[in-house]
Order: structure tokens, then C-alpha cells, then sequence
């Protein structure tokens, strides 16, 4: 009679059981990487999404007082409302419209050009900043340049409407030269 050899147990052994817990890591990896950037473009998208609606309640206010309403950065300089003030009480919107979602901080985070205060909506260029991310404006702020933003870009509101991301200035806005 032959010998019978004895069956082996089909497993896995310690080198594969590693390499396939290798695979799902990297798998894993990139996709917390892709959800990032996803998550990063969606709060992008919401930020634009919440100046453009500010545009919309301006335009509004516009059409009804024939200007525009005051700076909520610059309250003390002009005893019109703030445009924050304007848009939460005067037109319901929430607070929430007036915080991006790249903020931590939680306060309003966007900012109307102090040189547009009082000014009528049809006095402004089309390619002329009306709003942006507080901080982020060298058109708009004497102040630091670093801003919101989205990583090395900011949104603004143009006075027609249109919401654009440019890259964050480099230098703060009081050393450059003209």
C-alpha cells in the first residue's frame, strides 16, 4: 500500500496576510486623500455659493435705497448698516450665509469694499471687487493679507454677480508700490 501524504490546511501565510493588509492601507490612504479634496472643492463651492447670495440680497437693498449698505469690518466709520445686519434682519438671512466653511472661527467671514459704502450698485465696474473673504482683498483691506481662503486662493464677489478665485496676495498691501 501506498503512503498517503498528510493534507495541508489551505491558510494564509504571515507574508501574503501582510501584503494584502499592505494593499488595503495604501487603498485606504487614497481615498482619505480624495475625500479631502472633495470635501476641500465643496467647501469652495459653498463659500462662492454664499456670496453670491449676498450679491442677491445687495442688489435687493440697492433696488430699494439706492445704495449700498455699510461695511461690516468698518462699522465705526460709517453710520449706515452693516451689510450683515441688512441681510439678517432686514432680509432673513441666516447667520450661517455669512461664515465660510473653511473658517474655524465662526465669525462673519466676508467683507464688502469699504470704498463701495453708500455707493449705488450701477456705480461699480463689473471687474471691481464689490465683496470677498475678509483679509483676502488687497483692493478692499489695509490689513494682513493672509485671510480665509481656500489654500492660496480666496473668493470674491465681483459687482456683477460673478463669484472668482484668485490667488491670495503675497505682500501685504501697505508695502507695495503703486
Amino acid at each position: 500500500m501506498g503512503s498517503v501524504a498528510p493534507k495541508r490546511r489551505a491558510a494564509f501565510t504571515l507574508v501574503e496576510l501582510l501584503v494584502v493588509i499592505g494593499i488595503i492601507v495604501i487603498l485606504i490612504a487614497l481615498l482619505l486623500t480624495v475625500l479631502a479634496g472633495a470635501r476641500a472643492a465643496a467647501a469652495r463651492a459653498a463659500c462662492a455659493n454664499n456670496l453670491r447670495q449676498m450679491w442677491h440680497g445687495l442688489f435687493v437693498y440697492d433696488k430699494e435705497y439706492h445704495r449700498l449698505p455699510g461695511s461690516e469690518g468698518h462699522k465705526t466709520l460709517s453710520d449706515l448698516p452693516s451689510f450683515v445686519d441688512v441681510l439678517m434682519e432686514r432680509q432673513g438671512y441666516a447667520a450661517a450665509s455669512f461664515v465660510c466653511p473653511s473658517s474655524a472661527s465662526g465669525r462673519p467671514s466676508y467683507e464688502l469694499n469699504f470704498n463701495c459704502v453708500g455707493q449705488p450698485l450701477s456705480r461699480g465696474r463689473a471687474d471691481a471687487v464689490l465683496a470677498s473673504e475678509s483679509g483676502s482683498c488687497v483692493q478692499c483691506h489695509d490689513g494682513s493679507t493672509a485671510g480665509i481662503g481656500h489654500g492660496s486662493t480666496a473668493n470674491h464677489l465681483f459687482f456683477d454677480g460673478h463669484v472668482e478665485a484668485l490667488p491670495k496676495p503675497t505682500a501685504n498691501p501697505s508695502t507695495r508700490r503703486g
